[in-house]
């Protein structure tokens, strides 16, 4: 129930444990944002939502983002110098807000997880699914798009840095017109939601990457964006909600044509998907805040040090895939090690 329903569940994790993907996704009721309250592992708490909110460093980075319908967290999304995961008990609570102000209502949610067990991986697959949405490539027409190969090929080479293969391509087409330009991205009835929620049709580890003309962030948001990701990590393997999948710009007319197109498309979509798998920004686009400063409306500044907590990249690295925006030339694409160590245990990587 909406404001009084905190749900803590236990469980156990083998020693060979490397990572665990808490999943939560809504079955039924009133839409209401699923939010992870605490987290504690066999030795200490690792998070917590009451901590985070007061912008203090948690072993576990998430952020409340739009979360009705699905929501996940990785376990770890650091390198361990700031977090090694202990198998055995994990504890974790969920919790469901309204999405205003004295809001109610009663949710139903599925909860689970996903672990990756055995030695610590060094290399995985990647598998993905593009939907076209009237963009002038579709399903038929996909494997001989110059722009199409060229950005799965440049794409393939950005993840091949932490050993991570492009694989089992599969394209559809999505029938929805008015969802070809992405006018709003908040909340349920948002047209971004609407499109991630047309990833129906399959139940494999795949990532659902959306090609759309443009993607416009909205009223919410003061600037039109190339991409956005269903999440931070996204749902993996959840089909058909409304945080499935990552959606970036592929009209000519915002990334190019031919095989130029393709490196830019390929660019944006390694960067969406780095998000998916768990990497946030090594550059936020804010200035870090200062000593006991916290952001505000009229004095924006990012917390935590406007950076990720992985101890190779550094602040300010504009040649870093997950720099906060794309250079000119779409040569921003470096992935470090510990980026890799992340993008590893995320379940979607094979």
């Amino acid at each position: 129930p909406a404001n009084s329903g905190i749900t803590d569940l236990v469980f156990a994790t083998p020693p060979e444990t490397q990572s665990v993907t808490l999943r939560a996704r809504q079955t039924g009721g009133t839409p209401l944002e699923l939010t992870w309250y605490e987290v504690y592992d066999a030795a200490e708490r690792i998070f917590s939502l009451e901590g985070m909110s007061t912008y203090q460093p948690q072993r576990v980075r998430w952020y409340p983002f739009d979360s009705t319908s699905a929501s996940a967290m990785l376990i770890p999304n650091s390198t361990t110098d700031v977090y090694t995961y202990r198998p055995g008990r994990l504890r974790f609570s969920l919790a469901a807000y309204p999405e205003m102000e004295g809001g109610t209502g009663t949710v139903n949610v599925h909860v689970d997880a996903l672990l990756v067990v055995g030695a610590p991986p060094t290399a995985g697959t990647l598998h993905l699914r593009l939907h076209f949405v009237n963009v002038g490539v579709t399903a038929a027409t996909a494997a001989s798009d110059v722009r199409v190969q060229t950005m799965l090929q440049t794409y393939g080479s950005i993840l091949a840095q932490v050993g991570i293969t492009i694989a089992d391509v599969s394209y559809v087409d999505v029938n929805a017109p008015a969802l070809a330009v992405i006018d709003s991205a908040d909340g349920e009835a948002s047209e971004l939601s609407q499109l991630f929620r047309t990833s129906t049709g399959t139940t494999e580890n795949v990532l659902n990457l959306f090609l759309v003309q443009q993607v416009r962030a909205g009223s919410s948001r003061e600037f039109n964006t190339l991409g956005i990701s269903g999440g931070i990590p996204g749902p993996p393997r959840i089909h058909g909600s409304s945080h499935s999948g990552v959606v970036i710009a592929f009209d000519p007319g915002v990334v190019g044509t031919g095989a130029a197109g393709g490196r830019m498309a390929a660019q944006i979509a390694a960067h969406e998907s780095g998000h998916f798998l768990g990497l946030f920004h090594n550059t936020e686009m804010a200035r870090p805040c200062g000593a006991g400063e916290t952001p505000t409306a009229s004095n924006p500044c990012a917390p935590f040090g406007g950076g990720d907590t992985i101890a190779d990249t550094s602040y300010g690295d504009s040649n870093n895939l997950m720099y906060f925006q794309v250079n000119g030339t779409a040569t921003n694409t470096r992935l470090t090690a510990g980026q890799g160590f992340v993008e590893l245990r995320n379940p979607l990587t094979r």
